[in-house]
């Protein structure tokens, strides 16, 4: 149970011809949400990270130059405690693995909100190192054609090509193509034995090429007082891996093809519909995802190995809101997610392991809000159940999968 009461006044300042609206349904706890949106964002190659270094409380970590892995940690949690979300549809792997930013493309994001703890109810998450939502681009706009080329440094080339075309009133679609490489052989000061200055040597990265290609479809229909959406992302990403700077790789490769595919309709109460406002919610999206690391000749030194994974995820969500009073507003949100992840180790003679988790969530909010003498008063009481049943094998162990039950 989760509770916030925050006051504060509000007044508007008169003359300058500018007004601002406050959606109540919207608020947010008084730790406050902050946002950016990616795309205004000055500099050519600038990626996701950094447009979201700008936010207070992030701290980015990233192994490398441009293409590494690149993770989120809000506050001085750990990396893999906060939660990335496209709009409202998770976006973790089904293993659990942390999410690699750097494969995101920011050119077709329309913006990200940051949730430093909680995120309300509507959106129906939270972590304990925060929530990250990424917002996908909003339809129902006028057409364009964009196209933009960038380079830069060390074999730096990105690519985007995005088009957006129908009737803006009643339906559009959208389509985005993205490539992106670099070589990424940068250098750097080699010391070699700290006791030796004669042996100091500069070198250049290797085997930290790669190539990415990114796809992004979505078409979009006015229906009766609402949108009904549908849409996939998709990316193929290859490259080397080079291990220690010291005693690169020459042979370790990487793939990873994640793709997702949702179906979204949300609709709401207009302005000057009597009655009291709703909104409605519903959503279904599947996911799937092959990962591949070969390293034949053990240069990472974890021994000979081409593992190859294969993640499936199938998440649904059913939400609505009402503002029952002109102080109360109720919210209720129920999703359902599936994952499954097979690994094996082609390199060896050894069945793959098989892991499966079922997750119910449902959570319930309500926010009571009302004015008193020129302060604004509100309070927002939570409630989220979560049952999980999980079915686990240890990819080292060829023991039967354990069962395990949980609810909070």
């Amino acid at each position: 149970m989760a509770c916030w009461i925050a006051a504060f006044s509000a007044r508007a300042q008169e003359g300058y011809g500018a007004t601002a609206t406050v959606d109540a349904t919207e608020a947010t706890p008084p730790l406050g949400a902050s946002g950016v949106r990616p795309t205004e964002q000055a500099g050519a190659l600038n990626n996701l990270a950094d447009a979201l270094r700008q936010l207070p409380g992030v701290r980015l970590n990233v192994l490398g130059g441009p293409g590494a892995f690149t993770a989120l940690s809000i506050r001085g949690a750990a990396i893999e405690h906060t939660e990335v979300l496209l709009d409202t549809m998770p976006l973790m792997a089904a293993d659990g693995e942390t999410l690699d930013l750097a494969l995101l493309p920011i050119d077709w994001l329309e913006g990200a909100l940051l949730y430093p703890g909680l995120a309300p109810t509507w959106v129906g998450a939270g972590a304990i190192g925060g929530v990250l939502r990424l917002l996908p681009p909003r339809m129902l706009k006028p057409s364009r054609l964009d196209l933009r080329v960038s380079a830069g440094s060390f074999g730096h080339v990105r690519t985007h090509l995005s088009a957006r075309w129908g009737d803006a009133q009643t339906w559009q679609s959208y389509v985005s193509l993205g490539w992106q490489r670099a070589k990424g052989d940068f250098r750097f000061d080699d010391e070699g034995d700290p006791f030796d200055p004669g042996d100091d040597t500069q070198r250049r990265r290797q085997n930290a090429a790669f190539q990415r290609v990114n796809v992004w479809a979505q078409a979009t229909r006015r229906v009766h007082r609402g949108e009904l959406s549908v849409g996939l992302w998709t990316l193929h990403d290859q490259g080397g891996v080079p291990g220690v700077a010291t005693r690169p790789t020459q042979h370790t490769r990487r793939v990873r093809r994640p793709f997702m595919a949702f179906l979204d309709y949300r609709a709401q109460s207009l302005p000057d519909d009597e009655g009291m406002p709703w909104r409605v919610h519903t959503a279904l999206a599947a996911g799937y995802v092959n990962r591949q690391v070969a390293d034949p000749f053990n240069e990472l030194g974890l021994g000979a190995r081409a593992l190859e994974d294969h993640g499936l995820r199938i998440w649904s969500r059913v939400a609505a809101e009402a503002g029952l009073f002109p102080w109360l507003t109720l919210t209720q949100a129920l999703s359902w997610d599936y994952n499954a992840l097979g690994t094996r180790n082609t390199l060896v003679q050894e069945s793959p392991s098989h892991s499966q988790r079922h997750e119910l969530r449902l959570n319930s909010g309500a926010i009571l809000h009302s004015r008193w003498h020129g302060w604004r008063w509100r309070m927002l009481p939570s409630l989220r159940l979560t049952m999980i049943h999980a079915r686990l094998q240890d990819v080292s162990s060829s023991e039967p999968a354990m069962q395990r039950r949980h609810l909070w």
